[in-house]
């Protein structure tokens, strides 16, 4: 029996969200769900709403209490997930998901090929901003050897700053 649910953040799919917070009111037990949204949550809040058909409850909270609370959870989170790695939940986690895309009727590995296409193509693009960023320096030094090597003539058009001491003061003239 469960009387209260906290979702620390909002589900994507609405139907996520029903099953959590459905598991307080079983056999026509009432019960409280609570869930944490931030202001880039609120077009999932609309779909939950939509998907229910019912408005969600608006509380306010003070901000300092929450931030808080935050890093108490995250300490926590942290923590629970460090006892998962050392008893292989990544393992269990990745069969579920797995056994969850079947049941949806999608084909399992779609996910990791996509993820192996996205990584990939980041490598890729990684090697193409390295080429890029070589050969930008390597044109930044060629410039800078080629000035080096070459002395400098001025134009006909230069104008040379040509100064005379007068008696104790410096007179400039173009």
């Amino acid at each position: 029996m469960v009387d209260l649910i906290i979702n620390h953040n909002i589900p994507n799919n609405p139907k996520n969200y029903v099953h959590r917070v459905g598991r307080t009111a079983r056999a026509g037990r009432g019960g409280m769900a609570i869930t944490f949204v931030t202001q880039f949550d609120i077009k999932l809040v609309q779909a939950v709403e939509a998907y229910i058909n019912t408005k969600l409850k608006l509380h306010e909270v003070d901000e300092k209490e929450v931030t808080k609370i935050l890093v108490e959870v995250t300490l926590a989170k942290s923590e629970a997930e460090i006892v998962l790695d050392e008893r292989d939940f990544g393992e269990y986690k990745k069969i579920h998901k797995q056994k969850r895309a079947i049941l949806e009727g999608r084909d399992p590995d779609e996910k990791e090929m996509e993820r192996r296409k996205r990584k990939r193509l980041d490598r890729t693009q990684q090697r193409a901003r390295e080429a890029l960023s070589k050969k930008a320096n390597e044109c930044t030094e060629d410039v800078a050897s080629t000035s080096e090597s070459r002395p400098t003539k001025p134009s006909p058009q230069h104008k040379s700053l040509k100064m005379k001491k007068k008696k104790g003061s410096l007179k400039t003239s173009l």
